[in-house]
């Protein structure tokens, strides 16, 4: 999930309206469909890595770690027309792995935000601006120089006559890069959390896929689309934990507002917490269970609000990629769920029950046990 990764770079509301414009059609419905190869390309290179490492005995997997490479890998691929090769490698690239190190640091930066002078001097003397900004230019240099018809986000900036200038690209990239691989690796990780600790949501869930598919090569987004139990145990993931659990501060900027009987004064910073709306029992039934079926019409579930949950945001600073992340998890775990089995012991449970939430969730390890498709009797 992209989340609103053009407000990051955008000084003022009208830098905001201006990138937002020359990105749109990157992100058009479209021009998403142009990169479903690439999301099949990179996933299958994970089916095979994963499926290798079973096949030598190895099936206890850090599932975060890999989810993590395979959508950082993949958001560049669709960026820059090439993968960092992390799965490949099997290993985390020095962006990813610093990236991921400054979670909480990057806490520490969204609570001074407002503070613009000390927020910049502590990103710079971080090395992150840095470290990125060299690689979106060596990788858009390397693009330039190559002769892929490959769609992908830069070659389309290109086609549109290059509308950016480089601080502009190094900026809107880099924001790309980290929004649209980190959110996205950790809710199919929760996704295949809950799958793994609800035995009965994971038969149902494969048995969709295996039964709608006769083979993986025939796996394609247009008929994932029309799977309903893949789409509610995503749904329900993102209700359970989304990806940005407190969600994105807003400036009170009249002279004050009343929200629920409580005076708001000018300059004020709000958010609605994500993840105390979506686990408040005023809003669902057995809201801290995982139940998919609550999005199928279940009358069990008849007064839940489910326009509540908005893990994309809303208004004008709604996830510029959002199309694009659902197109990865539909794709990523539909391949997952036709190729393996999985379960988790009781005890590899709390590092991701326990996951402390900073600006976004720390990605604690979820170690899973990778089993050959058939082993927990599924149809299909």
């Amino acid at each position: 999930m992209f989340r609103d990764s053009t407000k990051h770079m955008a000084q003022f509301p009208s830098d905001h309206a201006k990138y937002r414009k020359i990105l749109n059609p990157s992100f058009s419905e479209k021009a998403t469909k142009e990169y479903e190869p690439t999301i099949h390309e990179d996933t299958d290179t994970f089916i095979k890595k994963l499926s290798a490492k079973l096949k030598d005995g190895d099936s206890k997997i850090n599932l975060t770690q890999w989810l993590q490479w395979l959508t950082f890998d993949m958001v560049a691929d669709v960026v820059f027309g090439e993968p960092f090769n992390c799965v490949l490698d099997e290993r985390s690239h020095p962006c990813l792995a610093l990236s991921m190190d400054l979670v909480s640091f990057s806490s520490f930066i969204v609570f001074v935000a407002w503070w613009t002078g000390l927020k910049n001097f502590l990103v710079k003397l971080s090395g992150v601006e840095g470290l990125f900004i060299n690689m979106v230019r060596a990788k858009c240099e390397k693009n330039l120089g190559s002769k892929s018809n490959k769609a992908s986000i830069i070659s389309n900036l290109e086609k549109a006559g290059n509308p950016l200038n480089q601080a502009e690209i190094d900026g809107n990239l880099t924001a790309l890069v980290i929004a649209g691989s980190e959110t996205t690796g950790f809710i199919l990780t929760a996704t295949s959390y809950y799958l793994a600790t609800n035995p009965k949501c994971f038969r149902k869930a494969a048995e969709e896929v295996r039964s709608t598919f006769s083979s993986p090569s025939e796996i394609n987004d247009d008929d994932l689309r029309k799977l309903p139990y893949l789409r509610a145990v995503v749904e329900e993931a993102l209700r359970m934990t989304p990806a940005e659990p407190n969600g994105l501060a807003r400036k009170v900027v009249i002279d004050g507002i009343d929200i629920a009987n409580q005076y708001i004064p000018k300059e004020t910073a709000i958010y609605v917490s994500q993840f105390a709306q979506n686990r408040s029992s005023s809003n669902f039934y057995l809201a801290d269970e995982y139940h998919p079926e609550r999005w199928l019409n279940d009358p069990k579930f008849q007064n839940d609000k489910l326009d509540l949950v908005q893990p994309f945001i809303m208004g004008v600073n709604v996830c510029i990629g959002r199309g694009l992340a659902w197109m990865e998890m539909r794709v990523i775990l539909a391949k997952m769920l036709w190729n393996f089995d999985w379960t988790i012991d009781a005890k590899d449970r709390e590092p991701f029950e326990k996951a402390k939430a900073w600006h976004v969730w720390m990605k604690n390890p979820v170690q899973i046990n990778l089993l050959p498709k058939g082993t927990l009797g599924v149809k299909g």
